[in-house]
């Protein structure tokens, strides 16, 4: 095969397909497939020899799923998506590897290693290629019908499209093709496709062969169903999406899908673990979601020995499968990734651990220590990662004056990890669901633009200042119209900001001063003018009376900075209300069955569980929200990605930034200044990337980048 510029993704030689596709993971999916190999050497099967029969298109599949459980794939997959978040801190030998050291420093360049997406275009190219030839060997193998292809397209679009969503998460402008590269002689240089354009592309294709998509694979192939694509991982890549789109009905949809999947799975004992099974306790507690009931025998752990030992489980909605049979050997595949960024037996933590908010005597993550999640992540004598690493778990919370203790069987041997990596399940879909359900409430209808309270006063006039209370100097912030109006949007209904905040802006042509009273009333206007915040009663500087006349009067385009508190000044109506709190109550129904089934409680109290009534503002209900997935998905690669999906949202990387530096013992305040740009919550393109393909313009935070990063471009 001839390497080219991974834009290139994968390539085929003149005359010559490139086919050394499968592993050790095929071979145990589909023992007898791979005979075909065997009728000459690889090297020497040309194009016209190849894509003949059905058989042909399923080998090069299996391809995709081996190229993705790769130790490259999977190392990005953790890194990208969880590395640079609040939950990781360096562990044991970190040291042994500089470019992981450099990134949880956040010192990144675009030589560090980890900003290679090699492995990501390679199984894209595969992808594009199958959807290329599939329709020609169906024409040839009347074997092949009409619906097999189009679920084999299916399957194929939606590997290639959860790469790319990937790839966009990570760096946010990246190219993109659906054209499959086989030739020398086509051109790869190609431009990138903006964040906002990929998405749209990649949610327009999912839906186009979502209904083409196999809905349930036989049952003598049960890891199929959760090893491979089906309509429910398409709709769970969809539900995923459509958050991040802002789409939050089509969001709501997709994950309702998944949920009455589930469902109905459940019910009919299709996945092998059906709801017939649990007890009324059991599904109450869960509200009536399939969830793996954490408590078996007089043991709590059982929810996470079926989820992360045994794997393919009745919550699983896509997951790449290591767990090969018992009986196989050091030579069968393995999650090395996992083994070596998490544990393994020989070792007493992983290049990474828990970082110091997760656990130990300053965590804030975890309220108390009845919660199994805590035991199920953790391992508290060791200070390291519990989670994919030990290969079971028994927790005993039988006493209620004392902590739970979690006793852990042996670790997985070092190069035999059979811990699959989850790229969905039913929790993480619940929780996406009810982010979606907050981001719909309204927040009113009476009075068109928002407000500042009264009594609010010019700080700064142009460069002539005020000065403010100096009790109030300990509340105060600084913030813009945009991030003013994400304040106000967040209070409760008719509430008051219990913060002084500074607003920057300019004065509109509209501002009225009353000369009796010596008060202002205008729109605060955002830089870009884009976005305007109307203040009422606005005082002079130093919380003085305007003068009638003078260098200190204000008028339209002056720069302005007032300071004061934010009121929300809007009132629901009836039928928005009423829609608001439909809206609370279902999310909070889904957040409080993740929540239940964790308490180490057989028997769970009021006091127990969480109470709807202190969950009724949007702003504490999201923050409800984020804690509980971070909580639920702790090291499976989904908090950093949850966090930039917050900040891409709000148009701000504040709370971003703010979140990652409470993990950092020396630097904090200088990473949280890098991170509060924007642009430096991606990734910098790899320098070798930015050599072989002149379209690539490397991202401002990371300057041009061989020898750009952060520290230089402050």
């Amino acid at each position: 095969m001839k390497v080219m510029r991974t834009t290139y993704i994968y390539k085929k030689m003149k005359g010559a397909v490139l086919i050394s596709f499968l592993s050790p993971l095929s071979t145990f999916l589909f023992s007898g497939c791979s005979d075909f190999l065997e009728i000459e050497p690889q090297n020497e099967i040309t194009l016209d020899q190849f894509w003949n029969e059905k058989a042909d298109v399923e080998a090069i599949m299996m391809g995709c799923y081996s190229r993705m459980q790769s130790d490259d794939v999977v190392r990005r997959m953790m890194i990208w998506g969880e590395f640079r978040s609040d939950n990781i801190s360096v562990g044991l030998n970190a040291d042994k590897d500089l470019s992981l050291t450099n990134l949880l420093k956040e010192n990144l360049t675009a030589s560090n290693d980890y900003t290679n997406w090699e492995g990501f275009y390679n199984v894209i190219n595969r992808c594009n290629t199958i959807i290329k030839y599939a329709p020609e060997v169906a024409e040839k193998d009347p074997g092949y019908t009409p619906g097999e292809l189009r679920a084999t397209i299916a399957e194929a679009s939606a590997l290639r499209d959860l790469c790319y969503f990937y790839l966009i998460r990570t760096f946010r402008d990246v190219p993109i093709s659906f054209e499959a590269f086989i030739d020398d002689d086509q051109a790869m240089e190609l431009p990138v496709t903006p964040f906002n354009e990929a998405l749209n592309m990649l949610i327009a294709d999912l839906e186009s062969v979502r209904n083409d998509a196999v809905k349930r694979y036989p049952s003598t192939q049960p890891l199929y169903q959760t090893a491979r694509i089906t309509q429910d991982a398409i709709d769970a890549i969809l539900c995923d999406m459509y958050l991040w789109n802002k789409d939050y009905q089509n969001c709501i949809n997709a994950a309702n899908r998944v949920i009455a999947s589930k469902k109905e799975e459940a019910k009919s004992g299709k996945t092998g673990s059906s709801m017939s099974g649990l007890t009324q306790t059991d599904t109450e507690r869960t509200n009536g979601y399939p969830l793996i009931s954490e408590y078996s025998g007089n043991r709590f752990g059982n929810a996470y020995n079926s989820l992360f030992i045994t794997g393919n489980s009745q919550e699983a909605i896509f997951e790449l499968t290591f767990s090969g049979k018992e009986t196989e050997n050091k030579n069968t595949l393995s999650n090395t990734a996992v083994n070596l960024f998490y544990g393994h037996g020989n070792v007493a933590r992983g290049y990474v651990a828990p970082s110091s908010v997760v656990m130990g005597d300053n965590g804030t993550l975890f309220e108390n220590k009845r919660d199994a999640r805590y035991y199920e992540a953790c391992h508290e004598g060791s200070e390291a990662i519990a989670k994919f690493v030990y290969q079971s778990l028994s927790i005993d919370a039988t006493s209620t004056s004392e902590d739970p203790k979690a006793t852990y069987s042996t670790k997985w041997t070092e190069g035999l990890n059979k811990s699959n990596w989850i790229i969905y399940r039913l929790t993480d879909i619940m929780l996406l669901k009810a982010e979606a359900l907050t981001q719909l409430m309204v927040q009113g209808t009476d009075v068109p633009e928002p407000k500042t309270a009264p009594g609010c006063y010019l700080w700064r006039l142009n460069t002539q200042k005020g000065s403010a209370d100096a009790s109030l100097e300990d509340k105060k912030d600084t913030v813009d119209v945009v991030r003013a109006l994400r304040v106000i949007e967040e209070l409760e209904i008719s509430k008051s900001s219990e913060k002084y905040y500074f607003i920057k802006g300019t004065i509109g042509d509209d501002i009225v001063i009353d000369d009796e009273t010596g008060k202002a009333t205008f729109t605060l206007v955002q830089e870009s003018g884009t976005e305007t915040l109307l203040v009422n009663e606005v005082m002079g500087l130093g919380n003085k009376a305007i003068a009638k006349s003078g260098a200190k009067r204000p008028k339209a385009g002056d720069a302005v900075i007032v300071f004061g508190k934010l009121m929300k000044g809007m009132k629901l109506d009836a039928t928005a209300l009423a829609q608001n709190e439909t809206y609370i109550v279902q999310a909070f129904d889904l957040v409080n069955a993740v929540n239940k089934r964790a308490i180490l409680s057989r028997t769970l109290t009021t006091s127990d569980t969480l109470a709807l009534d202190n969950y009724r503002s949007k702003s504490v209900l999201v923050e409800l929200i984020q804690s509980e997935r971070q909580r639920e998905l702790l090291f499976e690669g989904k908090r950093y990605y949850d966090l930039v999906r917050e900040a891409w949202r709000e148009g701000t990387s504040e709370k971003l930034a703010t979140t990652v530096v409470k993990k950092m013992t020396s630097g904090g305040e200088a990473v949280r200044m890098r991170l509060s740009k924007m642009d430096g919550i991606f990734w910098p393109y790899n320098i070798n990337e930015l050599k072989v393909n002149t379209n690539l313009k490397q991202n401002p935070a990371f300057g041009s980048g061989e020898n750009g990063s952060y520290e230089q471009n402050n």
